[in-house]
């Protein structure tokens, strides 16, 4: 009798961890809808970071890697 037991307990604990993964990517899902439907613009600033034009340049790239980005 305590073999059905065992088997219903770990069913149950089974049951909950899958509830709690579905959870978790319902979650993740959620966000990635959040900020997707957010401007870079505004993204950048709650991240206080600097826009992406700055970087469009080998000189700035260069700046930020330590190193000389131009090639040739």
């Amino acid at each position: 009798m305590s073999g059905f037991w065992d088997r219903r307990r770990a069913a149950v604990a089974a049951e909950a961890e899958a509830e709690v993964a579905a959870a978790q990517e319902q979650a993740a899902q959620a966000q990635e809808v959040s900020l997707a439907a957010r401007d870079d613009d505004e993204l950048l600033a709650e991240l206080e970071l600097r826009h992406r034009r700055i970087w469009s340049t080998a000189n700035n790239c260069g700046r930020f890697c330590g190193r000389n980005c131009h090639s040739g």
